[in-house]
């Protein structure tokens, strides 16, 4: 899955701001955590690296075993999405009555209502009382609503250093 940079940036602060030090989380600000973020400073390192370590230059899988779906894909077409990765795992064509399964367990409200399903358990997750769910919300451009002036600075003048011009456009 590849996904807007702010964006994931953006995830990724909620998600390890409200995950225990102690297991990996972060406690410094979201402008802090946006330098950091550049900088590959983060848990699991730099996101850039991350991608060219499965993706070429052009943004294809380096493996044919790997499928890379780009989220904004899959939220405009989810049916198409979920047609796509049966084909490439094998399973072949996915029927109506299949789709109609499936589809409606790969919504956020059904994630989110199944909670104990898809959090984490390895980890403890600190309550901060600001309603915080492991599963938010599944927009896209959040990150660029929620970063402020000086944290979209910040994250330019890294985009390129961090992930390479052509890794900074995938969405």
């Amino acid at each position: 899955m590849t996904r807007s940079p702010r964006d994931v940036c953006n995830s990724f602060y909620h998600h390890l701001s409200h995950q225990s030090v102690d297991d990996g989380g972060y406690e410094g600000s979201r402008s802090e955590f946006v330098k950091d973020w550049n900088e590959g400073e983060i848990a699991f390192g730099a996101w850039g690296d991350h991608l060219k370590s499965w993706l070429d230059e052009e943004g294809n899988c380096r493996d044919e075993r790997c499928l890379r779906v780009d989220y904004s894909y899959m939220k405009k077409d989810i049916e198409g999405a979920v047609r796509m990765t049966a084909r490439h795992i094998g399973v072949g064509e996915v029927t109506d009555d299949e789709l109609g399964d499936i589809i409606p367990r790969l919504s956020v409200t059904y994630m989110k209502a199944n909670i104990d399903k898809f959090e984490p358990r390895s980890v403890k997750w600190v309550d901060k009382g600001d309603g915080f769910s492991f599963v938010r919300k599944g927009n896209e451009g959040d990150g660029k609503k929620e970063f402020s002036e000086e944290d979209e600075t910040v994250f330019k003048e890294g985009e390129s250093l961090m992930m390479g011009r052509h890794y900074s456009t995938l969405h």
